[in-house]
């Protein structure tokens, strides 16, 4: 049976992230056709190579215009990839800004959905909240773009799209793109690198799924060392697990901390986990069940005493 040809519109392909977007589009055999809508061509990443030129085409627009001029452009598309953003300084004001950031995602979603597109994917930012208090003024402008960016979130999902992905980056590392607070933030965070995303993102994904190895066994570490520490505290003062998570100790607090770093390092790192003598990884998954049952049972039955269960005996 022949597959068909998938049909992808990119906005705001000339930033950083929409050109490693398109780049990933024109060597995806599974794409067929690319069209860019901008208000000039977006140049391709040259790492990218071997790709079909019949399958890019760019519609050159107003941005301001946008409804009108690129409807053509959405025409039949499967995905629109909405990768729009500028900063203050670029675009001149807040108002500037929100226009971009805001007012012209807003029209690609309705331009989408009069197009019948099922599927909108938003790059959108970590921490994006439409109720965030902001302030045109230049030095709440932090704000000002959390707020944009949820409100800009919130016209995508009003529209009702069949399938809405909306992403949220943390720190971008974006080369000699790179803006000032990127570059100024660099030198404490590690930024994730805006190229080869997927085979970096990817294995992380995998690893923190419902039904991959980071939750079972952190979830299953945690649970024994809270049985363990619960009871114990229970036995010496006679406070129930209610009481202890809300007066936390904080020597138990940073060793549950640690046990969540020292899991979910390895694994993000793809490392394997083979038995030491008699820990066995069998053995410390059914152990982590166990605990996690037992603490929620535990919890359970001091709710039901209204206090503590070892304490009493």
């Amino acid at each position: 049976m022949a597959t068909k040809n998938l049909k992808a519109v990119v906005v705001g392909a000339t930033g950083a992230v929409g050109g490693e977007i398109l780049g990933q589009l024109l060597v995806n055999p599974a794409w067929g056709e690319v069209v860019v809508v901008g208000r000039r061509e977006a140049p391709v990443p040259p790492e990218y190579k071997g790709w079909d030129p019949a399958k890019l085409q760019h519609k050159v627009i107003d941005m301001d215009n946008l409804a009108s001029e690129a409807s053509s452009a959405f025409e039949g598309a499967d995905t629109v990839f909405c990768a729009l953003g500028t900063t203050r300084a670029t675009a001149g004001s807040a108002e500037a800004f929100q226009k971009v950031d805001l007012e012209y995602v807003r029209a690609a979603a309705e331009a989408a959905k009069q197009a019948k597109v099922s599927h909108f994917s938003l790059i959108s930012a970590q921490g994006a909240n439409p109720r965030m208090w902001a302030s045109n003024l230049s030095l709440a402008h932090s704000l000002l773009y959390i707020k944009t960016k949820g409100l800009a979130e919130e016209a995508v999902k009003s529209q009702g799209f069949a399938y809405t992905t909306i992403l949220r980056p943390g720190l971008l590392a974006r080369g000699d793109k790179a803006r000032t607070a990127e570059r100024a933030f660099s030198f404490l965070l590690k930024g994730v690198p805006i190229w080869g995303i997927e085979a970096r993102v990817n294995p992380s994904w995998k690893a923190m799924r419902f039904d991959g190895p980071a939750p079972e066994r952190i979830n299953g570490r945690l649970a024994m060392l809270a049985v363990i520490t619960g009871v114990l505290e229970e036995l010496r003062s006679g406070h129930g697990i209610i009481w202890q998570a809300q007066h936390p100790n904080p020597l138990i607090a940073v060793s549950f901390l640690a046990i969540i770093y020292a899991s979910l390092v390895p694994i993000l790192k793809g490392a394997v986990y083979e038995d030491f003598g008699i820990f066995t990884v069998v053995a410390e998954k059914l152990n982590g069940r166990a605990a996690m049952i037992g603490f929620a049972s535990l919890l359970a039955l001091e709710v039901v005493r209204q206090g503590a269960l070892f304490g009493s005996i």
